[in-house]
């Protein structure tokens, strides 16, 4: 009887320890295409972390963690080098709301002749809110969320991504300036005890759009 309870209490360990280890995050990085809602002078290179929700005859008995308190951080190498082409950024999360606020800027009308007031609102970057941009609790779903690496402007300008480009005019950080080559852009992401990574090649070796956001597995 003693070793039958010795038995039936290392199954109950193991089953507690299988579940647990069933309801840890499973995240991965994967590649995106990029889309504007509308006609825009800009491109962006994307992607999307995943928390894999649990197989289906799994996910009806346990339901996997939210990767919660979420970062990701992102290393630029061009293309052959090890070393870092620019300082690590702190990726964006596309789903949280920009680091802007309106600010309201009063003006006078010279026009009407009696010096009326006028009050607009204009964009500000609020370095306040960068904290809440870079974090995100990413639940166990078949959609993923969405961080942008870099965007391809117009002008044939490239920059890496981060809360921290609303800062500067055409969210043009010189600090993130990229240049006209290939790079090898390693994606780290960091949550809940877990961590996992993964390497993408960016094409900026021509001002076109639809080769800067087409990302390579490195």
């Amino acid at each position: 009887m003693a070793i039958a309870g010795i038995v039936l209490g290392a199954v109950a360990l193991l089953v507690a320890l299988g579940v647990e280890w069933l309801k840890r995050p499973q995240l991965e990085v994967r590649a995106t295409d990029w889309r504007a809602t509308g006609p825009v002078p800009w491109v962006f290179a994307a992607v999307e972390i995943h928390n894999r929700p649990l197989s289906w005859p799994l996910r009806l008995l346990v339901t996997r963690n939210s990767a919660d308190g979420c970062e990701v951080t992102l290393e630029f190498r061009r293309q052959g080098e090890k070393a870092l082409a620019i300082s690590e950024v702190p990726a964006r999360w596309s789903g949280h709301p920009q680091p802007i606020r309106s600010v309201p800027v009063i003006k006078t009308s010279e026009s009407s002749g009696g010096g009326a007031v006028e009050v607009d609102f204009l964009p500000h970057y609020d370095p306040t809110m960068v904290p809440g941009t870079v974090r995100f609790d990413v639940p166990a779903t078949e959609a993923g969320q969405e961080v942008a690496l870099a965007v391809l402007r117009e002008d044939g300008t490239a920059h890496a991504w981060g809360a921290e480009s609303y800062a500067y005019p055409a969210w043009k950080n010189p600090n993130w300036a990229l240049e006209r080559r290939r790079y090898e852009v390693t994606v780290k992401v960091r949550a809940s005890g877990i961590s996992t990574s993964a390497r993408f090649i960016l094409d900026n070796l021509a001002s076109d759009f639809a080769r800067f956001s087409r990302l390579e597995p490195a």
